[in-house]
């Protein structure tokens, strides 16, 4: 089985498309900040086929499952603006 940890980074794109100012108010440990997010995020899972959900469900499940979940994390979460 092949996990696919790009199709996760996809649902960021909410987050890469905001400009530095907006980003300045984004606190993710911020439950309103969160929940736009997710709202976002939603919105962009939803756009997805069946195959592609699936494979960003076995994404979810393979970095919950990890004994390394910091790593698996740091590999699909934005920590930087693209460049």
């Amino acid at each position: 089985m092949r996990i696919y940890l790009g199709y996760i980074s996809k649902m960021y794109y909410h987050l890469f498309s905001m400009y530095d100012e907006d980003l300045d108010d984004v606190h993710i440990n911020d439950e309103s900040c969160r929940a736009k997010l997710f709202d976002a995020m939603k919105v962009e899972f939803e756009m997805y086929g069946p195959l592609s959900n699936e494979r960003v469900l076995k994404a979810i499940d393979f970095i919950l499952s990890s004994s390394d979940v910091e790593w698996c994390w740091r590999a699909v979460a934005p920590h930087a603006p693209p460049t």
